[in-house]
């Protein structure tokens, strides 16, 4: 619970962003909060801090129909898994490779699209099926703006009733910050 919390707290406070960004000072914290992984330098690590910044928050207001409750089978006292890691579940990498947003507040459609393929790929139990769809159309034909963000329920909305093509139909456009039109 505490590496949550440190979690949320380098995610959401961008003035924390500076001061918790040193790897070693990161790492010491990881230890301390009882984890058993290891932080590294990143590309993400070696942003100035404007360019950082413009990867945290959201320029919209929290969107008024989520609500979220325990699932049911913890209501009921039945025992979760302890950890699941799809990267490697029974030797087979199921999760499909990382993407960058760049400058462009397009992160729910990333996560919407790799859940989809990761879903997609675990459904037709086929781990190394090569997808890859587009989260530029998902972004810009659903609603999304690079400056303002967008809601997930938005984007699984739009992606179960319209769909999204393979990203060679529209190849990702929108890491200058600025918006792609559909």
């Amino acid at each position: 619970m505490k590496l949550l919390s440190l979690l949320f707290v380098l995610v959401l406070s961008p003035s924390l962003w500076a001061q918790n960004l040193n790897i070693n000072n990161l790492n010491h914290k990881i230890r301390n909060a009882g984890a058993d992984w290891v932080a590294g330098e990143t590309s993400v690590s070696r942003l100035s801090d404007a360019d950082a910044k413009k990867l945290l928050g959201l320029g919209l207001d929290p969107h008024p129909d989520v609500l979220f409750s325990t699932p049911e089978q913890m209501q009921l006292g039945i025992k979760a898994a302890t950890s699941l890691d799809w990267r490697n579940r029974n030797g087979k990498n199921w999760i499909t490779s990382m993407k960058n947003q760049g400058a462009c507040g397009s992160c729910v459609a990333f996560a919407a699209v790799a859940t989809f393929e990761a879903q997609y790929r675990i459904s037709t139990n086929q781990s190394a099926l090569n997808i890859k769809l587009s989260p530029q159309f998902l972004f810009s034909c659903g609603g999304g703006a690079c400056q303002k963000g967008w809601y997930p329920e938005s984007a699984a909305s739009f992606l179960k009733s319209r769909g999204v093509p393979n990203e060679s139909c529209m190849p990702y456009a929108s890491s200058n910050g600025r918006d792609t039109a559909c």
